[in-house]
């Protein structure tokens, strides 16, 4: 197989080609062979382009057949090599271009992966006496830890004939191994819930023998030795451990947000894998102190992760992914580790490697060696997603004891109830003028501090419909900043300013709010509390500033702390003021006598500590990136932090109540943590994200979201790649359909039938009416008021909802519906009988006009145009006229597809291990596949908006940008002119060539679009035309250092 590389500079780029690679991504699409196609690319110039000019390219071909397709991809991962297994893989090391799998069925395989052929090829296949459930490979020898208990040292140097050359029975159950260069670690429980860890020596000339061994005092699951220091990890958390005397000693631990299976060392970093926590970093730069560094569990929860171990200079990290697929970290900035690339699996990855940029894969289906080039802008990613911008919150009181106000800075105040904290639930919203950052109670009222729309005053009586009530005069409004957080004491406000200090507001009349007085700051006031006529100020420049606040009209400065740093937070309780320094962490001080304020102590906090919450001796530090710390400030003198919450956003605000605490997490939404348990905070639920998302519709900017059992969420999708949360409305079960008409918004709720929803306001979505059915609403359809409804007892049920109060069935149909589409006042039915067309009239009633016989799965139409697809992958199109469906073309794909949509002359296809499929329909006889997004998750649905896809079917939305499309002309059979438009954004694009049968050409990174650089020199004609004679040649291997094997 030939693969592409790049040679620098980029302006003498050489472009080689994949003779035949079968992506993993497009199994869709016929399967491999190393036979040439017809239309195999020989040259291609030029190949680094001037981003927003139009281009044309030469491509080269061996003979460009009629049929044959040229597709644009984003650049991304694909697969290099692939070898089929015997049974599921167990264990798996590599070590320079060979790998050494072992699979259940006691086979060890040697492996290494030929430059010219897509086929891993197998060096030497060994039967073991049991199954390895670990590998290990140092100089030349392999560690294979067996299920027996045994533990063999085999000499690989020559992979053809191995050697074993000592046998080890385990001297108890063990747990884990490590190996190095001359030694072997053993961890074995050592029963009543303790470890033992051992070292055993062993060298290529004499048997191993037990040097020392330590009996740890703390459980362990899995460890990472280095130098004389141990980290282990357990279900709570990680630990180090100080081996080098005869004891271990306990030298510090940390609690993770999950359950940590793994742990792996990387320079001056300690990586813990952790579950629905993800992946979690710790500065051991200190060897004996475990301090948070940074985490990455954007993703969901991971199965572990991989790393390098050949290299120290390869800061990259491949996260294992529960939902399936792998995710490339760059650790370059470990407080904000960022995604590299993503590749997609159709089942779970059991074992993985790390080298360089290859990655290795091993599934129940296989293994894969897979390229990690970086997706870019051009993949489909929710890391964009923003979950909302929730800052500040407070309890309501009396009747609303049980009501959370959260201050949103992208949607307003929210309101949700939390009378059982296992399963937050949504109330209702008021969308303020400005950006809601901080809120306070008064009676029936809220008090939100709206950024430069000062203060706004809500009516909160009715919880289900606040309503505005009042905001400052004008003269005062002239004297606001951007209003931020606040403190109430009685009727008395004291609001801090990001660019005015505090202000002092009359509250009295709650219609009429005046302006008392203020101080200007010489930073942004931040946060501010009160006592006994004293203001406490967080400003970020100035520190704690503490004011005589006896005179309203005349606030007066008289003490200050400020160790540097920005001061974000300040809570008072029992004369201590607790201070947040975004930088410095936690400060504790002394403040009976405000006058001669003194400092108590002093915790660092992971992250940056950014809001408070006061307990009994305790304070829940909001620490953004860190997400939740808990410290035990009972002692005053030394306190310490005692439990940790990463959360998947960053944690700006966190109140608690009767053992849980609420964080508001910005850009992640509300998280709940059970903290009755303070030293082990552990993960209840959340709001935003909690179901997977089933059916996406558009209208306008919006996107709503059947989101399972997290009912209707909206997003604001004006800017595509980054949707914000808006609101949401919860059902009494499961969200698995939705239709938009008009105004109003169809739900199919399951066994809560189909939800009216009123979006005549996005951030007003409003129940107004529901359908009951007989068993579980699963799709529904509506035009002219009528509601059609698939439903799995019912059938499909035709229902007349004009008045959403007072819906009236109309008819039902005895037909179990898959899917269905309604256009142009014709119903299409996919069923187990095949594809039928309804006519609808004008009294909502049915009648079948159209059949096809066929397995289909999906169907949507388009003015005239009808398409459908089969559960084998095979894409129909027809054109509707008034007596017949006429068959237009086909397009063939062998991937199932789960959803489709016709937007334009276009036809957007959704596979599970394929991606996004566009599909050039303007000759519809002859269908063309013109662009590719290789699958990057369990995506299951979609819908294209503003120049954009939007993707479901996990719980996080997901999109991509749509790319333009290539013009491409055959001048002759032997040459191609491919037309780049301006508009293709900048980056990197692989090209795949499609030949008449199926046959298919990847040139990996084919195309470049970049800025113009200052002063470049053009091609000349002559110039360009060397280049194309220039035969490409094919190396050893693409974008890779690994050695070819001798």
């Amino acid at each position: 197989m030939h693969l592409s590389r790049r040679t620098n500079p980029p302006q003498r780029r050489v472009i080689v080609v994949v003779t035949v690679l079968c992506l993993f991504a497009l199994i869709l699409l016929t399967g491999c062979t190393t036979t040439p196609v017809d239309s195999r690319i020989t040259a291609l110039a030029p190949s680094v382009l001037q981003q927003g000019k139009t281009a044309h390219v030469t491509v080269q071909v061996e003979q460009w057949a009629p049929d044959a397709q040229l597709v644009l991809m984003p650049a991304g991962p694909y697969v290099t090599h692939q070898l089929a297994l015997p049974a599921a893989p167990q264990s798996m090391t590599t070590s320079g271009s060979r790998t050494y799998l072992a699979t259940a069925d006691r086979q060890l395989f040697i492996v290494d992966f030929p430059p010219q052929t897509d086929r891993a090829r197998t060096l030497r296949q060994l039967t073991l006496i049991a199954p390895a459930t670990q590998l290990h490979i140092v100089n030349q020898q392999l560690l294979a830890v067996l299920a027996n208990g045994n533990l063999q040292w085999w000499d690989v140097s020559r992979p053809t004939a191995p050697i074993i050359r000592a046998t080890l029975t385990s001297p108890g159950k063990l747990l884990d191994v490590q190996a190095d260069a001359r030694n072997i670690y053993l961890l074995l429980d050592a029963g009543t819930g303790t470890t033992q860890l051992q070292r055993w020596i062993f060298t290529a000339t004499t048997p191993p023998r037990l040097d020392r061994q330590w009996l740890l005092p703390v459980a362990a699951t899995a460890f990472v030795v280095r130098d004389q220091h141990l980290w282990t990890v357990n279900t709570e958390g990680i630990a180090v451990l100080d081996i080098s005397g005869e004891q271990a000693l306990l030298k510090d631990t940390r609690t993770t947000s999950g359950i940590s299976s793994d742990v792996q060392l990387q320079g001056q970093l300690a990586l813990v894998a952790d579950g629905r926590g993800g992946l979690v970093l710790f500065d051991i730069s200190e060897p004996d102190v475990l301090q948070w560094r940074g985490s990455f569990n954007k993703r969901g929860a991971i199965r572990g992760f991989s790393t390098d171990k050949e290299s120290t200079d390869n800061k990259n990290v491949l996260l294992v992914l529960h939902n399936g697929g792998v995710l490339q970290l760059s650790l370059g900035n470990p407080e904000l580790p960022g995604s590299d690339a993503a590749f997609h699996t159709d089942a779970p990855i059991i074992l993985s490697t790390l080298q360089d940029d290859v990655a290795l894969l091993a599934t129940e289906n296989g293994l894969q060696r897979v390229m990690m080039l970086g997706g870019g802008d051009g993949a489909i990613s929710s890391e964009g997603l923003n979950l909302g911008g929730s800052r500040r919150g407070v309890f309501g009181t009396g009747n609303n004891e049980n009501i959370l106000y959260v201050a949103d800075w992208f949607s307003g105040l929210h309101l949700y109830d939390i009378s059982n904290p296992r399963q937050l639930r949504y109330l209702s919203n008021y969308h303020t003028p400005g950006s809601s950052k901080g809120v306070a109670l008064l009676g029936n009222y809220a008090l939100v501090g709206d950024d430069d729309r000062g203060l706004q005053i809500i009516n909160i009586e009715d919880p289900y419909h606040p309503r505005w009530t009042a905001e400052l005069p004008p003269e005062a409004m002239a004297r606001l900043g951007l209003a931020y957080t606040m403190k109430l004491v009685g009727t008395t406000l004291y609001l801090a300013d990001h660019r005015g200090g505090f202000h002092i507001i009359d509250l009295s009349d709650i219609k009429h709010p005046q302006r008392l007085g203020g101080y200007d700051t010489p930073g942004k006031a931040w946060d501010i509390d009160v006592v006994d006529d004293v203001a406490f100020v967080a400003d970020d420049r100035a520190g704690l500033l503490i004011f005589d606040v006896s005179d309203s009209s005349s606030p007066e400065p008289f003490a200050q702390f400020n160790p540097g740093g920005q001061a974000e937070a300040v809570a008072l309780q029992d004369g201590r003021a607790y201070v947040a320094f975004f930088d410095k962490g936690l400060y504790t001080l002394d403040v009976r006598n405000p006058r001669k304020a003194s400092v108590i102590g002093h915790t660092p906090i992971p992250g940056n500590a950014r809001g408070l919450e006061l307990g009994d001796g305790l304070v829940y530090v909001a620490s953004w990136e860190a997400g939740l710390q808990i410290v035990d400030t009972r002692n005053s003198i030394v306190p310490r932090i005692i439990g940790s919450f990463d959360t998947d956003g960053a944690a700006w605000g966190v109140k608690v109540k009767d053992g849980y605490a609420y964080v508001l997490d910005w850009w992640g939404g509300i998280k709940i943590v059970d903290v009755g348990q303070p030293s082990w905070p552990t993960y209840v639920d959340r709001y935003q994200a909690r179901g997977t998302l089933q059916q996406l519709r558009s209208k306008g900017g919006y996107l709503y979201a059947a989101s399972g059992i997290g009912g209707l969420q909206v997003y604001d999708i004006k800017n595509p790649l980054n949707p914000i949360w808006v609101t949401g409305l919860d059902v009494d079960d499961q969200a698995q359909g939705l239709w938009i008409e008009g105004e109003r918004a169809y739900v199919a709720a399951g066994e809560d039938g189909v939800v009216i929803v009123d979006i005549r306001s996005p951030f007003y979505a409003r129940q107004t009416g529901r359908v009951d059915t007989a068993g579980a609403a699963t799709a529904v359809a509506a035009a002219n008021g009528y509601l059609y409804i698939a439903d799995n007892q019912a059938g499909l049920l035709v229902v007349d909802a004009s008045n959403p109060q007072q819906p009236v069935e109309v008819a039902d149909y005895n037909v179990a519906v898959r899917d269905m589409w309604l256009h142009k006042q014709m119903l299409w039915l996919v069923t187990d009988a095949g594809l039928s067309g309804w006519e609808v009239s004008e009294d909502g009633h049915l009648s079948r006009k159209f059949a096809v016989s066929g397995d289909f799965v999906t169907v949507r139409a388009q003015n005239d145009l009808v398409v459908a697809a089969t559960q084998a992958g095979t894409v129909s199109l027809w054109r509707q006229t008034s007596q017949a469906l006429n068959v237009l073309g086909q397009y063939i794909s062998s991937d199932t597809i789960t959803d489709l949509q016709i937007a334009g002359k276009s036809l957007y296809l959704l596979g599970p291990r394929a991606g996004l499929q566009v599909v050039d329909i303007r000759q519809p006889e002859s269908p063309r596949l013109t662009t590719l997004y290789p699958a990057t998750g369990n995506h299951t649905r979609f819908a294209i908006a503003r120049d954009a896809a939007f993707l479901a079917g996990e719980t996080r939305l997901a999109s991509v940008t749509l790319l333009p499309t290539l013009t491409v002309t055959a001048k002759n059979e032997k040459e191609l002119s491919v037309q780049i438009p301006a508009s293709l954004p900048r980056g990197d694009y692989h090209l795949l060539a499609v030949g008449p049968t199926g046959q298919r050409q990847l040139l990996p990174n084919a195309l470049t679009l970049q800025f113009a650089a200052p002063g470049k020199k053009n091609v000349t004609l002559d110039a360009f035309r060397q280049m194309l004679k220039t035969p490409l040649k094919a190396p050893a291997e693409a974008l890779t250092n690994l050695p070819s094997a001798p």
